[in-house]
């Protein structure tokens, strides 16, 4: 409180010799003088914190004093000193905010001491507010600056997020979906890809060999992301390498699957597991002269072949392991017969393994109660249908796993 100044002013000398008395032992700094303008003309030299003016004074009375005061120094606080015969020119005063208490004479010492403290306790309760406000407004104008550059910052993000998913979208359509043969004839081929996040790891390719013949391969990397779409890219360009040989990229002799995978495995198995990845492809070559399947299936889900003929679906599985799974492994094909208007799908565990919320599995019996169920419909349409069912079963528009499923009716 010694930093806190009090200015009285009245202009009886007897008056302030009376205060002087009466204020001695207080702790703030005092100043006593006996006309408005010499009150002012301290304030314009040194800070005052209250002011205690009389009302009644010639040249200058107290109210003009104070609204003077209230005018050049708004913070300092005022109080008034008058007779009851004033009060009716004061509290006006009081409620426009002009003095912020008036005190009555005669004085009382022990109140009038009080009520100087209380004056103190309030220039210093609203010090301690306009800090406050201006502590708030630096924070605020700091949060505003903070937003703006969050703002930009959401901007930027969401520019670089749209040309992510453009390389994404460039990436799954380039090197992880594969075109069907617009000349393939004698059968009729649906295939439908899609990711559980932005890219996966589900890869697959139709390639045609010649008028009768055509393989077609899917496979699923562990894991998802990028990382997982950048190791099935790869797997998936390893195969279609090791299948055309010689110049300009032409198939000069038909590789067996099972020599692609054996050689695919060579290549990049060491690799794979050194990264702790690895592939699960099945690869199906199609003789529709011969009416054959011929398939190599690399720890991947089994073929489903739905028999027209009989109405009932067989699996068609291998017992290799996934490539890059171990370094040592010989890969067997195995061959099939197909008839007129079966299914042969070769699909993703993202099928198969999805889940109800209830926590049960899709699985192999619900996949071929579905293409019994319909298998009369064109594949189209079936592999879009079957989307639809897992996407009930697990009461989820956005798929759990990546889903993959390539349908081939023969014709």
């Amino acid at each position: 409180m010694q930093d806190i100044t009090v200015l009285f002013v009245d202009d009886e000398s007897r008056v302030l010799k009376a205060l002087e008395r009466n204020l001695i032992k207080e702790p703030y700094q005092k100043r006593y003088v006996d006309s408005g303008a010499k009150a002012l003309e301290i304030m314009n030299s040194e800070s005052v914190h209250v002011i205690v003016s009389d009302m009644k004074m010639p040249e200058m009375d107290g109210l003009a004093l104070l609204q003077l005061v209230k005018t050049k120094y708004p913070d300092t606080v005022r109080l008034v000193l008058s007779g009851f015969i004033h009060v009716g020119q004061i509290i006006p005063a009081i409620n426009t905010g002009e003095i912020y208490r008036y005190i009555t004479k005669p004085l009382e010492p022990g109140e009038f001491r009080k009520t100087v403290r209380d004056a103190i306790d309030y220039y210093l309760l609203n010090l301690d507010r306009r800090e406050l406000l201006e502590k708030l407004k630096r924070r605020n104008s700091s949060l505003n600056k903070a937003l703006i550059e969050q703002k930009k910052a959401e901007f930027a993000l969401g520019k670089a997020n749209t040309k992510a998913r453009e390389v994404e979208s460039r990436i799954e359509a380039d090197l992880l979906r594969g075109q069907v043969p617009e000349q393939l004839t004698g059968v009729t081929i649906a295939v439908l890809g899609e990711s559980a996040e932005h890219l996966g790891g589900d890869f697959y390719e139709i390639i045609d060999l010649h008028p009768d013949c055509f393989d077609l391969m899917v496979g699923d990397v562990m894991g998802k992301g990028v990382d997982a779409a950048l190791v099935g890219a790869g797997t998936k360009q390893h195969f279609l390498r090791a299948l055309c040989r010689g110049a300009g990229g032409e198939v000069q002799s038909i590789v067996s699957p099972a020599e692609l995978a054996q050689n695919v495995h060579a290549a990049i198995a060491g690799r794979l597991i050194q990264l702790d990845y690895f592939a699960t492809v099945v690869y199906a070559r199609f003789d529709l002269d011969k009416r054959l399947l011929t398939c190599v299936d690399c720890g991947h889900p089994p073929i489903l072949h739905y028999k027209a003929e009989s109405g009932i679906c067989s699996f068609l599985k291998g017992d290799n392991s996934p490539i890059g799974f171990t370094e040592n492994e010989q890969f067997v094909e195995r061959s099939y017969l197909f008839q007129k208007n079966d299914l042969i799908i070769l699909y993703s565990d993202g099928i198969t393994e999805a889940l109800s919320p209830q926590g049960e599995m899709f699985g192999l019996d619900g996949f071929v109660k579905f293409v019994e169920t319909n298998s009369f419909i064109e594949p189209v349409l079936l592999v879009e249908k079957l989307r639809n069912t897992i996407a009930d079963f697990t009461t989820r528009e956005k798929l759990q796993d990546d889903f993959t499923c390539a349908v081939v009716k023969i014709g």
